[in-house]
């Protein structure tokens, strides 16, 4: 397979409690499509947002996420072990209302 048709990913092997990390080969295929439904999905939910909250206005919404071994996005959520793992940072912003 060509190098231009894989990304290396660092993988925590979830079965040790120590984190050995394995570097796995994932087709770019597989994560464009696994990153294409992470953004969809949390666009869902944005779209579900309201855009005020009392005197606040909500702007951004920033999400970390991971891949996993399969090349899927997965949302990192508060008290797991990923914080000393690298994942990816996305941050949406609302359109500016047009004038």
């Amino acid at each position: 397979m060509d190098d231009k048709d894989t990304l290396t990913v660092a993988v925590a092997d979830t079965t040790v409690t120590r984190g050995r990390i394995n570097l796995q080969e994932l087709k770019l295929d597989e994560l464009t499509s696994g990153m294409s439904a992470f953004v969809s999905q949390i666009g869902r939910i944005l779209q579900q947002t309201q855009e005020h909250v009392g005197p606040f206005q909500f702007d951004s919404l920033e999400v970390s996420a991971q891949i996993s071994g399969k090349g899927q996005f997965v949302l990192l959520g508060v008290g797991g072990e990923a914080g000393a793992m690298g994942g990816i940072k996305l941050t949406f912003k609302r359109n500016a209302a047009p004038q």
